[in-house]
């Protein structure tokens, strides 16, 4: 049992969700392993410029972490710019700073360093082909453990927005461009180079509300009162697709992930521990959204040379998806939504945090 994947998972409510963190934390060793480093590296989940339940990281994601886990070493918690040309306003929105603060720490985003060659010794998938310059990672991160802070969320091209994506925003430079076509290997491509930059990786993922349909921006929120943690990203998701009511082997990252031997994601191999879960029922359906939709009608009609005209010109892509997320998207259907979140308990929560 010792050499086999283990990922927590634990009930939680907002009147003890602080507690239930460093629960989840402690079964799934991702505390004693962020206790005991001397650099640790958290990467935020930043899906959107806006705040909108299950979305991004939500502020006692953050709170709980940083009250719970002794910090011998530095930490740095980091807002990425994968899905935002404005992380720390974005951060803000979600309430990162009011979370961080009462802990005497703050929300970065990556320094701008020369980007990092790939490491040597494992071919990568498209990353070296695509973005052949290699990556903005900056080189005191080198021997770090990486914690990432996911969200339990459907993802409309990959299926599940789990730990693997959130590297894509927490490491990626704003836009997707050519990589959109390729998110799979993507995922797996930045897995690997975080193994190669950090000693460890680990993630814990909030699924106090969970994000249904057309993620990872334009969700249906849902309460669901789970955590998931584990020292192994694909583990993780695996067991997190497997509550979804996915096969994780149907998510081609994770079966390339399992395949290349950067984690586990066969449920029969993963020792699940914490609360029972044989009544958790947490399905979600995956919808593709409109930029998803519209490259996958190009690709049947054989148009691959409009899709990549499109995507050589992403200003006018970064226009039309803020005037779909931004203006039609949130007006519409996210303010009702998120109206009817705010006379939750967990929206309740939020705001004594957006009042700080």
């Amino acid at each position: 049992m010792a050499d086999r994947a283990r990922v927590a998972v634990v009930h939680t409510s907002p009147e003890r969700v602080e507690a239930d963190y460093r629960r989840v934390l402690e079964l799934s060793g991702c505390a004693s392993l962020l206790a005991g480093a001397s650099r640790v590296v958290v990467y935020g989940n930043l899906s959107w410029g806006r705040f909108f339940p299950a979305v991004s990281s939500p502020p006692w994601q953050l709170a709980a972490i940083a009250g719970t886990v002794p910090r011998r070493g530095e930490w740095h918690w980091i807002a990425g710019r994968g899905h935002t040309r404005r992380p720390l306003l974005a951060a803000r929105a979600n309430a990162w700073p009011a979370a961080l603060a009462p802990h005497h720490q703050r929300v970065e985003t990556l320094p701008r360093e020369q980007p990092r060659p790939y490491p040597r010794g494992r071919p990568l998938l498209v990353l070296d082909r695509i973005v052949p310059g290699g990556l903005n990672l900056p080189e005191s991160f080198h021997g770090s453990v990486a914690l990432h802070l996911p969200t339990y969320k459907a993802h409309g091209q990959v299926g599940l927005a789990g730990a693997l994506e959130n590297a894509w925003g927490a490491l990626m430079p704003s836009g997707g461009g050519p990589l959109a076509s390729h998110p799979h290997e993507t995922l797996v491509d930045l897995l690997l180079i975080q193994r190669a930059l950090h000693q460890e990786v680990c993630a814990v993922m909030d699924g106090s509300v969970a994000g249904d349909g057309a993620g990872p921006r334009t969700v249906e929120p849902r309460t669901t009162n789970v955590l998931l943690a584990s020292t192994d990203p694909v583990a993780l998701d695996a067991v997190a697709a497997g509550l979804a009511g996915i096969d994780p082997f149907s998510l081609r990252y994770l079966a390339l992930a399992y395949a290349a031997g950067l984690g586990c994601a066969d449920l029969d191999s993963i020792v699940v521990v914490g609360d029972d879960i044989r009544d958790l029922d947490l399905r979600l359906r995956p919808r593709r959204p409109p930029a998803a939709l519209a490259r996958a009608w190009l690709g049947e009609l054989r148009l691959v040379g409009i899709e990549r005209w499109l995507f050589r010109h992403q200003r006018w892509l970064a226009l039309a998806s803020s005037l779909y997320y931004d203006v039609l998207w949130y007006q519409v259907v996210g303010r009702p939504r998120l109206r009817a979140f705010r006379r939750t308990p967990w929206g309740r929560l939020f705001a004594r945090y957006q009042g700080y």
